[in-house]
C-alpha cells in the first residue's frame, strides 16, 4: 500500500516539474547601461502605484514578430 502511494505522489510530483516554466528572458537595451549614466546602472529600480523611477539599466522582454 505504502508503496503504491510513494510511487504515485513521484509520478505527480515529476509531471508537475515537466511542465514548469523557465525564467523570463529579457534582452538589456544597452550593454553597459543608458548612455550617460553607466555609472549608476547597477542602482535597483522603484515602482509604486503608477510610476517608475530610477531605471538605469533598462530592459525589454523579447516579444513575438508579426509574420509577413
Amino acid at each position: 500500500m505504502y508503496k503504491l502511494l510513494a510511487s504515485c505522489l513521484l509520478i505527480a510530483l515529476g509531471q508537475s516539474t515537466l511542465f514548469a516554466q523557465d525564467a523570463p528572458r529579457v534582452i538589456p537595451l544597452w550593454t553597459t547601461g543608458a548612455p550617460g549614466f553607466e555609472s549608476r546602472r547597477n542602482e535597483p529600480e522603484q515602482a509604486a502605484g503608477y510610476w517608475v523611477k530610477n531605471v538605469h539599466n533598462a530592459k525589454a522582454p523579447p516579444g513575438r514578430t508579426r509574420p509577413g
